[in-house]
């Protein structure tokens, strides 16, 4: 019995100093949560409803803004000015970026979402854009040769998708199967162009059934690319295209992988057995008549990717080499006649090059991840499914370099390469890693420090096997994979309140 009175008196003092803390001018009390971990923020709108209030100050999401692009992997991509987000988006942005990372790192199980492509689409290319909202797709049937449609995976229900490219005319209607994306940085609002290019051409009579008039043969294929924006905002928000140059590209042959940057493009291409080479192109200059071109040439080994680096600057990836080119100088070729199927190349030669292990798996294993931009370097993983391997590259000039990142062996049929982490799956049944760079020793939003997480297996309780290799994106720590018929969507973001 004479411990009531203790207790009730901490009681009242704990109560006494809540009410003194809620009695502090909003200032303050906005000072304070500034320096709050976000939970603790989302908490403290459970004690009364002055806290709420105070946990939706703006000032209080913009500074959370700026610590999720410090601390985060890849900064949030911001589809307009940061001034036309409300205070609500400006949270519903910041708690999905750091609920992502977390859960990446907490183990927990994705929540799947399947689309299924509309009757007559059949899935080629593929694209997720930055931010993880928009999946760009393009089919490989005829009924809809030259479409590019897209899906808003931010929707409650993934609907029908639209088609934000038609072709303009008989000639775009071809079967496109290569997509490639450049985000624009610079415009106020989301913005980014795409190209499209077919895979193979096997010369005269290769015809391709339009969507416009009746069927007519395309001689040659043709080099589009579109400029892509977005228009209005939350769930009103639509993308809408135009296009801003088309050429034709002559050569017989294959395509095999596509990058786009500025006003470069480039791919890796092969003719018959004797011809492996690598095209960089400057698509704004070139036209119907003349290409700006140079050319790279493969003896013996096999281009297995290709990727345009700020700078101007080209890595090409063969299966036992690691090349970097500098492609400031492209030359203006006049584009032969299709009978000819030559034209004068323009060599390059690498400024770096260096030898991958001689003992790894045949190149079709290799799986790359996009290049990580960063004020001093650029920086990209590499797995051949025996280790992970990291390449960079100074903004300096210093030479180039590779490091091993991690130990761990990626045998699944469908891996995604991150700058930090990695997924892949057999089946339904999924692993995922975390795996560090040498300098990654900051405090991560969840107040741990970044640590690497080894290989976990998990199982899935639904869904289905995929198809194809994955599409990440690592500011939602969204996962878009194929199915036979459509595309799996897995989450990882933090389910607030599902405990």
């Amino acid at each position: 019995m004479a411990a009531t009175p203790k207790i009730s008196r901490s009681v009242q003092v704990a109560k006494t100093q809540a009410v003194k803390f809620e009695s502090l001018p909003p200032e303050i009390l906005g000072e304070i949560y500034i320096h709050l971990g976000w939970k603790d923020i989302l908490v403290s709108r459970t004690v009364s409803r002055r806290l709420f209030e105070i946990s939706k100050s703006r000032p209080i999401w913009l500074f959370l803004l700026r610590q999720c692009s410090m601390m985060l992997p890849r900064p949030p991509t911001l589809d307009r000015s940061v001034d036309l987000y409300t205070t609500q988006e400006l949270e519903d942005l910041v708690v999905s970026r750091i609920s992502a990372e977390v859960a990446w790192r907490s183990r927990k199980d994705p929540r799947i979402r399947e689309i299924t492509f509309p009757e007559g689409f059949g899935g080629a290319g593929a694209v997720l854009v930055d931010g993880g909202r928009w999946l760009l797709v393009l089919s490989k049937l005829q009924v809809h040769y030259g479409c590019v449609l897209v899906y808003d995976l931010d929707a409650p229900e993934i609907e029908e998708p639209a088609i934000i490219i038609w072709p303009q005319d008989a000639r775009d209607a071809q079967g496109a199967f290569f997509m490639a994306v450049d985000m624009d940085e610079n415009e106020p609002t989301l913005t980014f162009n795409v190209s499209i290019i077919p895979e193979s051409y096997r010369g005269t009579g290769d015809a391709f059934k339009p969507v416009l008039g009746n069927d007519k043969e395309v001689p040659i294929p043709i080099l589009q690319v579109y400029r892509v924006t977005q228009l209005g905002n939350g769930s009103q928000a639509k993308l809408v295209s135009r296009r801003l140059n088309s050429f034709p590209l002559p050569m017989h042959g294959d395509t095999w992988e596509t990058s786009l940057r500025g006003p470069h493009f480039a791919r890796v291409f092969s003719s018959g057995e004797r011809m492996r080479m690598v095209e960089i192109y400057d698509w704004k200059k070139c036209d119907e008549n003349t290409h700006v071109k140079a050319s790279i040439n493969f003896r013996h080994d096999f281009p297995l990717d290709v990727f345009i680096l700020p700078e101007c600057k080209l890595l090409v990836i063969c299966d036992d080499q690691l090349d970097i080119y500098n492609i400031q100088q492209l030359k203006s070729i006049p584009i032969p006649a299709e009978k000819e199927n030559q034209q004068p190349v323009t060599a390059l030669a690498p400024y770096f090059s260096t030898p991958l292990e001689s003992s790894l798996p045949p190149c079709d294993m290799a799986i790359f991840s996009r290049p990580h931009i960063e004020d001093g370097m650029i920086r990209m993983a590499i797995t051949f499914q025996r280790g992970i391997h990291g390449l960079i590259i100074p903004r300096n000039g210093d030479p180039p370099r590779v490091i091993t990142l991690s130990n761990e062996e990626t045998d699944g049929e469908c891996t995604c390469l991150g700058i930090n982490r990695v997924f892949f799956q057999v089946k339904l049944t999924i692993w995922t890693a975390i795996y560090t760079w040498p300098d990654d020793n900051a405090i991560g939003l969840d107040g741990q420090p970044r640590r690497a997480l080894p290989l976990q297996e998990q199982q899935l309780e639904r869904g289905r096997g995929f198809l194809f290799n994955a599409l990440m994106d690592e500011e939602s720590g969204r996962i878009v994979n194929g199915l036979k018929h459509g595309f799996s969507v897995l989450d990882w973001r933090l389910r607030l309140g599902a405990g």
